[in-house]
This record gives C-alpha cells, structure tokens and sequence, in this order.
C-alpha cells in the first residue's frame, strides 16, 4: 500500500510541477525598440532588446521609478521583473508611415522611437 501512496504522490508532484513551468513567450520583434508613453500623471519609457532584456522607467517630475528585467509575454500580459502590463493593444504599425509602431500598456498609449 505504501508503494501505491508513494509512486501516486511521486506522479502528482511531477505533474504539478511540469504545470507549473509554462515557457513564456519570447518577445515578438515587434515589441523591440524604445517606446515613450505619458498620462496626465507620469511620462513612461520602455526600452526592450532583442534579447528580452528591458528597463522600464516612471517619471512624474519629483520621482523616477526604474523597473529592469526579462520581458516575458504570455497571453495578454507583459511582465519585466516584478512589473505586470495589461497588453491592451499589440504593436501596430501605421498604414501612413511604416516606420510608425504604436501599443497601449495598463491604458497608456506607446509612440515607438528610433
């Protein structure tokens, strides 16, 4: 019975933990670049490398709040270290100007830079 307990507990805690391991997905390349949003609060901006690598930072005239981190998406969501966006609105190229990519992030629109 012993051996029954143990191999069902071996087999819930290996699946549980393969679960739990869900590979978010790389960046897509158009996410890649340096983007600036701002609001009637705080200007935002948002650098990601190629290589997922992202610092997002916070300014609202007194105070800068600097987030670095892997930017990892997963579904709707964008995560930088601790730091979770709502994807309200993939990056969307202009049809006027193609070098012109725009997203919104947690409602706040993005402008990518070159």
């Amino acid at each position: 019975m012993r051996i029954i307990i143990y191999t069902f507990s071996m087999i819930l805690m290996l699946s549980l933990s393969l679960s739990c391991k869900k590979k978010a997905a790389d960046v897509n390349q158009n996410y890649v670049g340096y983007w600036s949003g701002y609001d009637s609060d705080k200007d935002y901006s948002l650098s990601i490398e190629s290589n997922s690598k992202a610092v997002y930072e916070t300014f609202n005239g007194e105070v800068s709040v600097s987030v670095k981190g892997k930017a990892k998406i997963n579904g709707g969501t964008m995560k930088i270290f601790t730091k979770k966006f709502s994807i309200d609105q993939e990056p969307l190229q202009d049809s006027q100007d193609p070098s012109k990519f725009t997203m919104v992030l947690n409602g706040v629109p993005y402008e990518r830079e070159f």
